[in-house]
């Protein structure tokens, strides 16, 4: 039976690496989605195809195509040196500084419910909250694209003649296993 032996040197950065990996765990798989309670930090983002809709650290909320080309922010840069971004069981979606002081707010509240703040394939960034339906059609199907919303998450999917990708990711929001019927 062969001895490895790893000179001090080595053993000194493995013991480096694993240290930064708990104390830096890498960044989980990007969402393209936020949660009713959940929250953004300074440099966390949600993502979905070539956008990004990111909270900097400086504060500004910016969604921006993979070019860095901004398409939409709050224009909240420099407010703060620290923030949070969360979306609230109300369905008001709010950048709160340090201090817990709003620093801009969708304007968005109501009733306490469930709510999902989806970046969706076309760059949108959408706001779905509790008991929304639409069929917008006259012979009661659902659209194409349609999001239909139940009272509460597991209410949540799409109309089967939306494109497979929204299909799935809503289904996943859900946690129902696939889109509405049509």
């Amino acid at each position: 039976m062969a001895l490895l032996t790893i000179s001090p040197a080595t053993a000194l950065f493995l013991l480096s690496a694993a240290a930064a990996l708990i104390l830096f765990p890498p960044p989980a798989a990007a969402r393209s989605y936020l949660l009713s309670g959940e929250s953004l930090s300074p440099g966390e983002y949600l993502s979905e195809g070539i956008h990004t809709f990111i909270l900097r650290r400086d504060c500004n909320l910016v969604l921006h195509d993979r070019y860095g080309r901004v398409l939409w922010a709050t224009n909240t840069g420099g407010r703060s040196s620290s923030c949070n971004l969360l979306l609230q069981p109300d369905g008001n979606l709010v950048i709160y500084d340090f201090r817990g002081w709003v620093i801009w707010d969708s304007g968005t509240n109501g009733p306490e419910g469930d709510y999902v703040l989806v970046l969706q394939h076309n760059r949108k960034v959408v706001l779905y909250g509790t008991a929304v339906w639409s069929t917008a059609d006259t012979d009661g199907r659902f659209c194409s694209g349609v999001v239909v919303a139940g009272g509460n998450r597991n209410g949540t999917a799409t109309s089967s003649a939306g494109k497979e990708k929204e299909d799935q990711k809503i289904a996943e929001v859900a946690g129902v296993n696939g889109p509405a019927a049509s």
